[in-house]
């Protein structure tokens, strides 16, 4: 079995190791053109993507199962340019609504070639940016400048504020004065972020589009431009802090892919989870592009005065003049919604360097200058008042590359803090260890059905005794039902040769209920019965076969060799296998302490059975394997019932308890947890040490120990009998039966350990172990290895077969003289 689980566990763990690595799963989707800003993304349902390009006022539509490794890429729509293009939602099947120069336009795809018409509604908005749907007319649109979320009806041509609290309020924390951001809806609830404040929350929205109760924050410290949401959390673009970040419901927050420093996902500003079969756990993120850390260069200006400081460019020979009053002014050649990311960065830069460089407040203004691109003016302060100003120019060296990444979102796997190197051994000691908590948790809640294969081998319960009846003659086997001593209906198995006169006629059995002739002395006529406990596979026809050549053996040394000078017709042998309840055609489910009541039943019912007034008895109980640990329990506990009290084996019963003349244990287990090792030899694996949780606790060592501790207890008493008699008092009545011998009373049953040296199941230690207990107990023992046999060939092989059947003979014709 460990041939096949340690294979299957090491390919099933480098296989998780890479599901659980983002890092080895982010890829490039499509790269766009140098200076292209990509500011928001949506996923139709046949799985194109659509990315609106915010500086260059573009729509475009990424096909990426064109079963090519160059995805296909194609304009969809120029927006009015100079202009901007920010949000977009899906209100319909392959219809979008998107804002283009703070104008809502309707995008339908559901045709061969899109149309783009504008929806006539005007906000009176600052700068709106992230959309999502509330319903079928009804959209949310958040308003970064204005720091709230318009709810807008496109079909009515109506709005109104929907949320305008602390949670989308703006802040000048990250430069410009911007508020809420991303926004998007799921299950119920109104997510989105705000920047500035470095804040996520959500809402409750009902279906009409108003808010039920107040926002709530998820997570805090954690940047987010525009994000995707899912059932086990959102995963927010971390622009400037080049992250994606998964954020789940109750906070946690982790990242997922890339780092502070690195260019995996460098300015991040979106993302959206596919909608395929075959996108449906990949997440795709747009970002601004990668840029250079800025070349500062520095020039110090002396003038009074100067009006409008984006006309003024200076001169190297002007630079060169000194000043004493210090004043930072930044002046960008980039875009306008990455200078605001950039200044703080390089006014940190600056105050470093020049510690005597005042501080201000900044503020975006755009300027055109005639010749070049635009650039842009950061000031707050009215320049005409400042007598001496120091003036810092940042130049931009830009290498932007604008890409459209996918990477496969981890699955409940946070390996970040791991090093990809420990993964595949961790999952794989961590899958052999659930494999074993596995199966230990039912080997312990299963241990029923486990032990006790009443079902194996299939359609052992359907057998019949006449599927074997040719294999067991000249024996004969009839099927009978008793009850358990809590009412369950149980089956026994009674075998025998039918005894023959000299004159070939047919003597009527000791059971046979016949009549005798009025003043007819008969002798006594002896009867062993042997009552058969079987092991926990299979049922009670399938060991007929096997019990009928003991019982021929049997017969044929009693023919030979007679027990008793006084029986001229021989002994009559009989055995008893008793079904225990679950098994065969017993009713019932097999449990220890059911299956004691049944063994007590069982002999019960032998005793009332085979007891007659003329009738020797005889009983030898035989176990096999799980069998001897039953035969040796019952033995103990039939002692203790009927033997204790010598009054109480007299006192007005209709028949007296059996004489049990021997024990034999055929393959015995020793006890449970001995079971477990054996069948469980390796030390390493955790099932052999289970054994405490088990609520079977069969063992031949507890069941001698027993008899041991009985024969103890009753010897002070036994003797006390024996000096009665000899003193000549007067006995307890006797009843109309055969009374037990007192040797017999004070004597436990020999005991026969008979083990097949080549035992498959149980090892040979097991045999030592009980044999040692059995001297340590002083108990009658006697014990035979038999050579080359397996767990169920001991009575199979000629010199096993012997052996068990010179232990009856042995045990019946000791008890016969001693009686």
């Amino acid at each position: 079995m460990l041939s096949y689980i340690i294979p299957f566990c090491v390919y099933l763990s480098f296989s998780l190791a890479v599901l659980a690595s983002p890092s080895t799963r982010l890829r490039d989707v499509y790269q766009f053109p140098n200076g292209t800003w990509l500011e928001n993304i949506a996923v139709r349902s046949t799985g194109n993507v659509l990315v609106t390009a915010y500086n260059l006022a573009q729509l475009w539509e990424i096909n990426l199962f064109n079963g090519t490794n160059s995805h296909h890429a194609r304009l969809v729509h120029q927006f009015q340019n100079p202009g901007t293009i920010t949000g977009i939602t899906e209100i319909d099947q392959d219809i979008f609504v998107t804002i283009a120069s703070n104008s809502l336009w309707k995008v339908d795809l559901s045709t061969t070639e899109p149309v783009v018409n504008p929806i006539n509604i005007t906000i009176p908005a600052g700068t709106l940016n992230g959309m999502a749907t509330l319903n079928d007319s009804s959209l949310a649109i958040s308003d970064s400048s204005l720091g709230l979320i318009w709810r807008v009806d496109i079909e009515q041509g109506t709005y109104d504020i929907m949320i305008r609290d602390n949670t989308t309020a703006t802040s000048t924390a990250l430069g410009p004065n911007l508020g809420v951001n991303g926004i998007r809806i799921l299950d119920g609830y109104l997510y989105y972020g705000n920047s500035p404040q470095r804040s996520f929350y959500r809402v409750r929205v009902h279906e009409s589009g108003n808010t039920v109760g107040q926002p709530e924050t998820i997570a805090q410290g954690v940047l987010a431009d525009d994000f995707a949401v899912t059932s086990s959390g959102a995963y927010l673009a971390g622009l400037t802090d080049n992250v994606i970040t998964k954020v789940s419901l109750n906070g946690e927050a982790h990242v997922v892919a890339g780092t502070r420093n690195s260019t995996a996902v460098m300015t991040a500003t979106s993302a959206a989870v596919g909608r395929t079969r075959m996108d449906g756990n990949v997440l795709y993120i747009t970002t601004g592009g990668e840029t250079q850390e800025p070349d500062i260069q520095w020039w110090k200006y002396c003038a009074k005065t100067f009006n409008n400081p984006s006309d003024f460019l200076p001169s190297r020979a002007e630079l060169s003049m000194q000043c004493h009053r210090t004043l930072a002014l930044f002046v960008s050649q980039t875009s306008p919604s990455s200078l605001w990311m950039q200044v703080p960065w390089a006014m940190k830069r600056v105050w470093r360097n020049y510690p005597k460089v005042t501080p201000l407040h900044i503020h975006i203004g755009r300027r055109n200058r005639p010749g070049c691109s635009h650039y842009h003016v950061i000031s707050n302060r009215n320049l005409n008042s400042v007598s001496g100003k120091r003036i810092c120019i940042t130049k931009y060296q830009s290498r932007d590359k604008t890409r459209l990444y996918k990477f496969h979102r981890p699955r409940n796997f946070v390996t970040t803090a791991i090093p990809s190197l420990l993964v595949p051994p961790l999952i794989f000691v961590g899958l052999l260890l659930a494999l074993w908590t596995w199966k230990c948790f039912w080997i312990v809640v299963l241990q029923d059905k486990l032990l006790y294969l009443s079902w194996l081998p299939p359609l052992a319960r359907s057998e019949k005794i006449t599927d074997y009846e040719a294999e067991c003659r000249p024996v004969q086997w009839t099927e009978k039902q008793i009850c358990s001593l809590d009412g369950t209906q149980l089956a026994v198995c009674e075998g025998r040769i039918p005894l023959h006169s000299r004159s070939g006629g047919r003597i009527a059995s000791v059971t046979s209920g016949e009549d005798y002739p009025r003043g007819t002395k008969m002798k006594k006529r002896k009867s062993v019965v042997i009552c058969y406990f079987q092991g926990n596979g299979g049922s009670t026809p399938l060991r007929l076969p096997l019990l009928s050549q003991v019982l021929r053996t049997i017969k044929e040394k009693s023919m030979s060799t007679p027990l008793s000078t006084s029986s001229p017709d021989g002994t009559e042998f009989t055995i008893v296998a008793l079904s225990y309840r679950g098994y065969w055609t017993s009713s019932g489910r097999a449990t220890q302490s059911g299956i004691e009541l049944d063994a007590q039943a069982f002999l019960d019912w032998v005793s009332e059975t085979y007891t007659a007034p003329e009738t020797d008895l005889e009983v030898i109980l035989w176990g096999h394997s799980l069998g001897s640990a039953i035969a040796s329990s019952a033995t103990a506990t039939y002692l203790s019932r009927h033997h204790g009290d010598q009054s109480s084996v007299s006192k007005g019963g209709t028949h007296l308890p059996v004489n049990i003349a021997g024990l034999i244990l055929e393959a015995p287990s020793s006890s449970i947890k001995d079971m477990l090792i054996s069948l469980y030899p390796q030390k390493w694996l955790p099932y052999r040490y289970l054994w405490p949780f088990s609520w079977n606790h069969w063992s031949c060592t507890t069941a001698m120990e027993r008899i041991a501790r009985w024969r103890d207890q009753n010897e002070e008493q036994s003797d006390a009998i024996i000096q009665r008699v000899k003193s000549g008092a007067p006995m307890l009545p006797r009843s109309r039966h055969n009374c037990i011998s007192l040797e017999s009373f004070r004597s436990p049953p020999p005991i026969l350990l008979l083990s097949a040296e080549s035992d498959e199941v149980i090892p040979p230690h097991v045999a030592d172990g009980l044999e040692s207990d059995g001297k340590r107990l002083k108990l009658e023992l006697e014990r035979k290895d038999v050579r080359g046999a397996l767990h169920t060939e001991a009575p199979v092989k000629v010199d096993g077969r012997e052996a068990l059947v010179n232990f009856i003979f042995r045990c019946t014709s000791e008890r016969a003289r001693v009686a």
